[in-house]
């Protein structure tokens, strides 16, 4: 399978899993939250097609190809309803944040075997996108989790010191 078509249809298999998941969603706030995130995806299949259009010609397809596998997401998809979402935001948004981590080391084991300079920005940009998220989301949930010790007493209040 091509590359571009691969990270292509990666991307979209994310965005369709996020939308199922906004589906599932008790919460407004997550519900938004998986609809960013799809919104995102679609966003980076764009961004794949852009790249194909820009270096694809000026490649060798032969060095570019993947095998034919399962993207990370349509596993995910396929067993949807073994994803569990409750009614805990805090539990949902490190649900998101371990579906990208899943993906970010589905494309650093994958697309890093093409070992192409093509292949290699690809793979830089994708996991660029992927990397951004997880720190998003990293400090979303840092921010609630602190959010959950805080007393407005300053008698009780904790230090910056007292969360490490």
């Amino acid at each position: 399978m091509n590359m571009y078509k691969f990270a292509h249809t990666m991307e979209q298999d994310a965005e369709q899993l996020y939308r199922n998941l906004a589906s599932r969603a008790s919460t407004t706030g997550v519900k938004n939250i998986f609809n960013m995130m799809a919104e995102d995806e679609k966003r980076e299949g764009k961004a794949v097609a852009i790249l194909e259009k820009k270096f694809r010609s000026q490649s060798d397809d032969r060095k570019n190809q993947l095998p034919e596998m399962k993207t990370v997401y349509r596993d995910m998809l396929d067993n949807i309803d073994d994803i569990p979402v409750s009614e805990d935001e805090l539990k949902d948004y490190k649900l998101i944040l371990d579906i990208e981590k899943k993906g970010l080391e589905f494309y650093r084991e994958n697309l890093g075997q093409l070992g192409t300079g093509e292949a290699l920005h690809l793979l830089r940009c994708l996991s660029n996108q992927e990397l951004y998220h997880i720190q998003t989301l990293e400090n979303l949930i840092e921010m609630l989790e602190k959010d959950l010790w805080r007393v407005d007493d300053a008698e009780f209040n904790l230090t910056e010191e007292d969360y490490n």
